[in-house]
């Protein structure tokens, strides 16, 4: 009824009664410009996958722990541009390739794209997966609308509005939320 609606808990100075402010309408921040790193589960399916972390991890096995993560995500983000975003079209060709086959002479080919196409189902189940996060997943069809649906769902809900830094102020810009979280996590993952 209200997709952009949120909460904020009020402080009470005297109480132990905390007011709670319902905003319908709050300001809308403009999508980032740069999306975040998020380890797709699919890539575990891609043989190439090993051979990226590894090389990644040895030409930084010099810096600390939050530096090569940060340069193996980057090149993640690189590997998947060049080798991950094309399973769909994967998908639709494999399909093709199989009506074009079917009934044709040659068994083993046909046999051999409805391994490639498994597989493929298999990679965007995987996806889709991840994405709904449904703990009934398993008893579902493969790649219904439900999931696609859910995943859209929890996108719109999984929104970050502002966070605390160390001082206790609130920072609600894009860079500065940014800044505030890797500040945390360089902290956390500090060699002591």
């Amino acid at each position: 009824m209200f997709p952009n609606a949120n909460l904020d808990n009020l402080v009470a100075p005297s109480s132990d009664h905390y007011r709670i402010l319902l905003n319908r309408e709050p300001s809308i921040r403009p999508c980032r410009a740069r999306k975040n790193f998020k380890f797709e589960n699919a890539w575990r399916l891609k043989p190439s996958l090993k051979e990226v972390v590894q090389n990644c991890w040895q030409q930084q096995s010099e810096s600390d722990l939050v530096t090569r993560l940060g340069g193996c995500a980057e090149e993640l983000k690189h590997w998947s541009k060049t080798h991950c975003n094309q399973l769909r079209l994967d998908i639709e060709e494999c399909r093709r390739n199989l009506a074009r086959f079917r009934g044709s002479d040659d068994a083993e080919l046909f046999e051999s794209l409805q391994r490639k196409m498994t597989q493929l189902l298999v990679q965007e189940d995987v996806y889709w997966k991840q994405r709904a996060k449904s703990h009934w997943y398993k008893e579902g069809n493969l790649n219904n609308k439900f999931f696609h649906a859910s995943a859209t769902a929890r996108k719109k809900v999984n929104k970050i509005l502002f966070l605390e830094d160390e001082a206790g102020v609130r920072v609600t810009d894009d860079n500065g939320m940014a800044s505030v979280a890797k500040g945390y996590f360089d902290e956390l993952f500090r060699a002591k």
